[in-house]
């Protein structure tokens, strides 16, 4: 979720991508995604900050989603 700008810091926000469609709860703050073949449920409501050390190595993008990912955070902090 976080910015390549600021790699250089300790923490990352990242969001829960949830397989399948359990678990959303504000379809406004959730952008589905297919990846890997399979369909997944990014709730950014669920945001959360933590250390870097704590993520495994990258497996891939959702960079094509920028757009739904920037309106849902949209709805949920300044509500439009």
């Amino acid at each position: 979720m976080q910015s390549h700008y600021l790699d250089g810091m300790d923490t990352v926000m990242v969001a829960p991508m949830i397989r399948g469609q359990a678990g959303a709860t504000n379809t406004q703050v959730v952008v589905p995604i297919a990846f890997g073949g399979e369909t997944y449920l990014l709730d950014v409501a669920l945001m959360a900050s933590i250390e870097g050390r704590n993520l495994r190595k990258s497996v891939g993008s959702v960079l094509d989603r920028e757009f739904d990912i920037r309106r849902a955070l949209d709805r949920l902090f300044p509500g439009f």
